[in-house]
């Protein structure tokens, strides 16, 4: 199987794993992509990072598939139960609720 072949194999399987997510009207979904040593921490945790509360990048399944090489783990994550690692204000935000911030999202 040429890299390419193998390419289309991953994107198409992506592809139905997503349609198949929407036919079970899971929608608001998140990928990582990781190499495939990782399923002891992700079935210990839930996820392949330690500590579980820091920061991950995850996008659509296509873009996670391009991570982990060949071999990889998937991982699909609920983006309703995920809290994101930065907030944006406007230079006009109330300077109390920019304290709250801080406190939330520490630098």
């Amino acid at each position: 199987m040429t890299c390419a072949a193998s390419w289309d194999a991953r994107k198409e399987a992506a592809n139905q794993v997503f349609n198949k997510l929407l036919e079970l009207g899971v929608v608001a979904v998140t990928c990582r992509g990781v190499v495939l040593d990782r399923p002891g921490a992700i079935l210990e945790n839930g996820c392949d990072v330690s500590p579980t509360d820091s920061p991950i990048f995850a996008d659509f399944i296509d873009k996670a598939i391009e991570y982990g090489g060949p071999a990889q783990i998937v991982q699909v994550f609920d983006i309703e139960k995920l809290k994101r690692s930065f907030a944006e204000v406007s230079v006009q935000t109330d300077p109390n609720q920019i304290q709250e911030l801080k406190k939330t999202y520490k630098s």
